[in-house]
């Protein structure tokens, strides 16, 4: 893969979970069913099942207009 076709992979993947509506469809497409979830600050979270609903959906629930921004 090119490193445009990489960014643009990374930044579809960026976009379809920073954007108010969220793209879990999106997400489960660009994330293998082995996706290993790693971070100290949230060691129950292993798969990406587990990430979605606990960080994405829970996450956005109280602030559903929040949107991020990646500068390329």
């Amino acid at each position: 893969m090119s490193a445009e076709e990489n960014k643009a992979v990374v930044l579809r993947w960026w976009g379809a979970q920073s954007s108010a509506a969220y793209d879990l469809a999106t997400l489960d497409e660009l994330v293998t069913p082995d996706f290993v979830y790693h971070n100290p600050s949230q060691p129950e979270i292993h798969t990406q099942e587990e990430r979605k609903q606990k960080i994405i959906i829970e996450f956005r629930q109280p602030s559903p207009t929040l949107s991020m921004t990646l500068k390329t």
